[in-house]
């Protein structure tokens, strides 16, 4: 066992002292400043992320093709790599002396570039470019579709079946690819898993639409699995 000599211990005790003096000021602090009975605030809940404006995604995008090929982003590093920080900080001192962003959502802009950038190199490198091109066209048709068949639905549909197909989200729509020996005929592939109501309603919209290619039923179903979370209501 440690035994302390005298002067030891009575520095100890002073110390001791010392910090408990500092606790008992510091809640005569708290409690002077606040109400008798009021119970001392929690700590607040974390601010959500601030969205990165689209102006600022396109001005991060704009700047970094303007620059010398050695003084792009590589998409084979880390986004914290030495060449890539270097990069951030080309593209955060231009884009701070032309805007007033906060630094952090130019990082966080610049982050979602390179991520994009890192995308497309593994997508080369799998020899996928093509097949991540068609994913997007379809997915851009399909969102263009469920919008123009809401703006004809105001007119036609009840409030309820408005409703329901305002829930509607985009995958729900059927593929449409331009036909290989006319690119004025889009051949339609519904989905398999499309709740039967939901087809009629989008149906009777799109009789009410003027297209400027004609949709042709292909006959066969669309190859897309049903994605997750989609409500039941919009299932068979």
């Amino acid at each position: 066992m440690r035994v302390f000599s005298g002067r030891h211990s009575k520095a100890a005790s002073y110390k001791i002292d010392k910090v408990m003096e500092k606790l008992v000021a510091v809640t005569e602090i708290v409690e002077n400043r606040l109400p008798a009975g009021a119970v001392t605030p929690a700590t607040p809940e974390p601010r959500t992320p601030q969205q990165i404006p689209t102006t600022l995604s396109r001005e991060v995008k704009r700047i970094h093709k303007s620059l010398e090929d050695g003084q792009k982003y590589r998409g084979n590093e880390r986004f914290a790599s030495e060449h890539n920080s270097s990069v951030t900080n080309i593209l955060l001192r231009t884009i701070t002396d032309e805007e007033e962003y906060d630094p952090s959502l130019i990082r966080r802009a610049c982050n979602r570039y390179f991520e994009n950038i890192r995308r497309e190199l593994k997508l080369s490198e799998d020899n996928k470019v093509e097949e991540d091109r068609r994913a997007k066209a379809l997915n851009n048709r399909r969102h263009r579709l469920l919008n123009s068949r809401r703006s004809a639905a105001r007119s036609i549909l009840t409030d309820e079946e408005y409703k329901y197909l305002e829930g509607a989200p985009a995958c729900t729509m059927s593929d449409e690819e331009t036909d290989s020996e006319n690119k004025d005929i889009w051949k339609v592939y519904p989905p398999e898993w499309r709740a039967t109501r939901l087809t009629e309603i989008l149906e009777r919209c799109q009789c009410h639409l003027t297209d400027l290619h004609r949709r042709v039923p292909s006959g066969t179903y669309s190859q897309r699995q049903r994605p997750r979370g989609i409500k039941p209501i919009y299932l068979k």
